[in-house]
């Protein structure tokens, strides 16, 4: 069987309350003060089954204007409107704000009630219907038949069951594949069950023993019990009127306005870009006005800043975005209502774009035509839209079908047959152009580490992995010969990319993940090269000019005259110490294999290294307990020269030191082959 919402709009004291009650036998107002004063203050609620497969739950909201806010909370779940004009009264002041309320919330269609006919004359009643015309003119309901009624004699209550039915064929069902939400709009608690919250299932689907979230205070609760229109079930669909029995959260703890939600990907958030639409009648939106936005069943504080201009004039629409005072739940496609601060009347609506936005100045052509593009038809042209929205910080594969009003199946599949150009990358999806602009990036900063020091073999990977925005503004260091070592400023990163809101801390390890997406697909494609923790462009090969050879063969020289007393850079003649390029030439003749650095600062020829290593093994090997003066013997030196020494073969293992003692294993020498 279908489900739907049907909800009353209308005048206070139209004939709402009374007109549910006979075509339900109902009584929606539930409060003593609504008893009391015969006015409907909260939203009431009923069911009826109005043909043999469609079944719609009733949604009765207070007509007053005091009350709009409650009627917002009921009638942002409705599928279809029932439209309650007075054939004694005609249209009256909320019979105009109600309606334009219904247009602002995308309300599919509407059903026209001309109630309490037995008051008024056939020749009125001509007039009111007319008046009713006038108000439908020009809008989505234009041409919609108002439907005489009379809830005191019963008089067209058969005609408007017929409509109701009729109107509510041509609806489409909400999806129950969909993601699971709930916004809350009644908490209460009862004895033997503990706190119960209703409202209007929105989409998914929902069970018993369900595990759910509360948002925004993202906490993790339990499904007791689930029921719809009263009685007892294993789960509610899209489109019921639902109760659920919570475990896990006091009915203090819950209120109009909260969500229940049961996929990860929701997020709270503060800012929102959005299509805005302004009403004709209203005035002006200065540029960070205060208004009350309406989402859901929650009311918040807000502040609009329009994307082009300094404000939104009445019949506009245009995109703004609103910041709001308290965190709320949305995603792509949802509606809204924005009512002015003070006198409170309502002004504008619109679709959310982005339901979790970073702050935007101003919004140019390609931007603007993105967002929009986030509610295309086309659910390629959405997915691509959202993602390229996302940029360097890049979008959580589950955040998307929240960044989208797509189903998740649907999501997936546009991603799994490749419709749209979107990467995945540990988890995260960022656009293809992007990955592109990324690779020339790191291809820009190598070709200019290498202009800054063309004797290093590569970039330290770790620091190649920072040169992305999301990571943060990654200034390459001038590095030497040795990964990781740094120098004076090479090429820079571009600064990073504003946060999105709730995604702290996500720019840097999405920044570090797509680094190596981009670096693996460089390798691949035989762009550059990773080795040993370095990363260079494919074609490099450190290279000397004639002048550093020159260098370099004069500093073998000096080493090579100062045999096994290792020389410090400051130590060599003045024309060699004072090159700027010193050290990048000391790691060059490292990685040659000409030169053996003692310590970090101290460096002997190789030809030297392999000398004394010989000799040690010649003249010591075998003995234990040698003391410094041992090793002094074979190669005269000094101790400023003989601990770098010493440091070196026990480093090599050639020497095993013990407390201050050391000790030369034997190598044995393998048998010599005799003459066959």
């Amino acid at each position: 069987m279908r489900q739907l919402i049907l909800g009353t709009a209308g005048h206070i004291d139209h004939g709402k309350t009374a007109l549910v009650r006979a075509l339900t036998g109902v009584d929606t107002d539930r409060l003593p003060e609504e008893k009391r004063r015969g006015i409907t203050i909260d939203l009431g609620f009923a069911d009826l089954t109005i043909a043999d497969d469609i079944h719609v739950g009733i949604v009765d909201v207070p007509g007053h204007e005091n009350f709009i806010r409650n009627m917002l909370a009921g009638a942002t779940g409705i599928d279809l409107g029932l439209l309650v004009v007075a054939a004694d009264e005609g249209v009256m002041p909320q019979t105009r704000e109600h309606l334009a309320i219904l247009e602002l919330l995308g309300v599919r269609d509407v059903v026209i009630a001309m109630t309490k006919a037995d008051l008024a004359q056939p020749e009125w009643r001509d007039l009111v219907a007319d008046d009713i015309a006038g108000l439908l003119a020009g809008g989505p309901f234009a041409g919609t038949t108002a439907i005489a009624v009379s809830a005191t004699t019963g008089e067209g209550l058969d005609l408007l069951r017929d409509h109701l039915v009729e109107h509510a064929r041509l609806i489409r069902s909400r999806p129950a594949d969909d993601l699971m939400r709930l916004p809350i709009d009644r908490v209460f608690s009862i004895r033997g069950t503990g706190t119960v919250v209703t409202g209007t299932l929105w989409s998914g689907t929902v069970a018993r023993d369900h595990k759910v979230r509360l948002m925004p205070a993202d906490r993790r609760i339990r499904v007791r019990a689930v029921q719809t229109h009263g009685r007892e079930r294993d789960a509610a669909t899209a489109g019921e009127r639902t109760a659920l029995a919570l475990v896990g959260v006091d009915r203090l703890d819950l209120r109009r306005g909260d969500v229940l939600v049961d996929a990860p990907g929701w997020q709270s958030t503060r800012i929102i870009t959005a299509r805005l639409r302004v009403l004709e009648s209203a005035p002006s939106i200065r540029h960070g006005q205060r208004v009350r936005f309406h989402l859901a069943t929650a009311e918040v504080a807000a502040r609009i800043v329009p994307a082009a201009g300094p404000a939104l004039e009445p019949g506009s629409v245009d995109i703004a975005q609103l910041r709001l005072e308290k965190p709320i739940i949305a995603r792509a496609g949802d509606r809204f209502v924005v009512r002015s601060w003070s006198p409170v009347t309502t002004i504008a609506g619109g679709l959310i774009l982005e339901p979790a936005a970073r702050r935007r100045k101003r919004v140019g052509r390609a931007t603007a035509q993105r967002l929009n593009a986030i509610l295309d038809d086309d659910p390629a042209a959405s997915v691509e839209a959202a993602v390229a929205l996302a940029g360097w910080t890049g979008l959580h594969l589950q955040q998307l079908p929240v960044a989208t009003p797509l189903p998740p199946a649907i999501a997936e599949s546009v991603l799994r047959q490749r419709h749209a150009p979107v990467a995945r990358v540990d988890g995260r999806l960022f656009h293809d152009e992007l990955v592109s602009i990324a690779g020339q990036k790191i291809i820009g900063c190598l070709r200019d580490f290498h202009r800054a020091s063309p004797l290093a073999p590569g970039l330290a990977l770790q620091q190649a992995r920072q040169i992305l925005p999301a990571a943060g503004t990654a200034r390459i260091a001038r590095t030497s010969g040795n990964a990781g070592g740094s120098s004076s400023s090479g090429a820079s990163g571009a600064s990073g990319a504003s946060g999105t809101s709730g995604s702290s801390g996500a720019g840097g390890t999405a920044g570090s993940a797509l680094a190596d997406h981009v670096i693996a697909r460089l390798g691949q494609d035989h762009v550059i090269r990773v080795d040993a923790g370095l990363i260079r462009l494919a074609d490099h090969q450190p290279r000397l000019t004639r002048a550093q050879q020159t260098a370099c063969n004069a500093i073998l020289a000096t080493l090579d005259a100062a045999g096994v007393a290792a020389t410090a850079a400051t130590e060599l003649p003045p024309d060699l110490a004072a090159r700027t390029d010193l050290e990048d030439l000391l790691h060059h003749l490292t990685r040659t294999g000409d030169l053996v650095p003692l310590t970090p600062d101290r460096y002997v020829t190789a030809a030297h290294a392999a000398a004394a290593a010989t000799r040690v093994r010649s003249d010591l090997g075998g003995r234990s307990d040698l003391g410094p003066g041992d090793f002094r013997d074979i190669f005269g030196i000094s101790r400023k020269y003989l601990l770098p020494l010493l440091a070196w073969l026990d480093r090599t293992g050639i020497t095993v030191r013990t407390g201050e003692l050391r000790s030369v294993p034997r190598v044995e020498t393998p048998p010599q082959a005799g003459p066959a």
